[in-house]
């Protein structure tokens, strides 16, 4: 059974989660977590996206809060960002240049499309009955995240095919190349992808993380599905990057 060390997507109320930062960093350090990650969602979440000059202040509230905790647990600065362009456009504002030490990426139906022809497929093609709308919806998703792994660092493809179909197996070779991870999501109803795809996905090199997806302190460092779903993959230590025992490089910073 692996042993997780790192919860990398995490949210409070500076977003939708329910409580403070701090409160969600205390119940990390109480559940004997090495890092954690703050990751926000991106400015164009219509519900609950954080502003430019709040992730700002986030960074200095985050460094004063390394301070306190030094030798307990780090925690990193990241940002749930938004999948928003068929060109891959991510919504990560000019501040975040230099201030992010983790940067996940996403679709949301609450993240509108930038351009017309982005909302198209993105909000109004995305769950079209018609067989050959969904395989090109699909085909075109897939290739806007690859033009997204080629723009921006990201570390963490976070809870992929839920809102939006893509196909992972033909991500994963750029995921290796790009030294991305792929969540295995223990939110309810959040992992979208079988056994049998994590088990390809591992054949070719793809490294996971196993995340929360917290929104609550209760939820921070607590993994069930997710665990019982590495376990049946055959996952091990060196597949997974928030593992004890991981060897491999860590998620780049942005």
């Amino acid at each position: 059974m692996l042993t997780l060390v790192a919860d990398y997507h995490t949210h409070s109320n500076l977003s939708d989660g329910k409580a403070e930062l701090e409160a969600n960093v205390e119940a990390a350090v109480e559940r004997g977590l090495k890092r954690m990650a703050a990751t926000e969602h991106g400015p164009r979440h219509m519900l609950s996206g954080i502003k430019a000059d709040a992730l700002v202040e986030l960074r200095k509230r985050i460094d004063r809060i390394n301070q306190h905790y030094q030798g307990k647990i780090e925690v990193l600065l990241g940002l749930e960002a938004n999948l928003i362009g068929l060109d891959g456009e991510l919504d990560v504002p000019a501040q975040a240049q230099g201030r992010l030490d983790i940067l996940l990426m996403g679709f949301h139906r609450s993240a509108p499309g930038r351009r017309w022809q982005d909302k198209r497929i993105f909000q109004f093609q995305r769950k079209s009955r018609k067989e050959s709308t969904a395989q090109m919806v699909q085909r075109v998703a897939t290739q806007a995240i690859l033009r997204s792994l080629e723009r921006y660092p990201i570390g963490i493809l976070v809870h992929p095919c839920h809102h939006l179909s893509v196909d992972l197996l033909t991500l994963g070779p750029a995921c290796v190349q790009t030294h991305t991870a792929i969540e295995i999501s223990d939110r309810k109803g959040h992992l979208k992808f079988d056994v049998e795809t994590a088990r390809r996905l591992k054949q070719m090199g793809v490294s996971f993380v196993l995340d929360t997806d917290g929104h609550a302190p209760q939820e921070i460092g607590r993994w069930h599905q997710a665990l019982v779903f590495a376990e049946q993959a055959g996952l091990t230590a060196q597949d997974v990057i928030n593992a004890e025992g991981y060897a491999g490089a860590l998620p780049k910073p942005f």
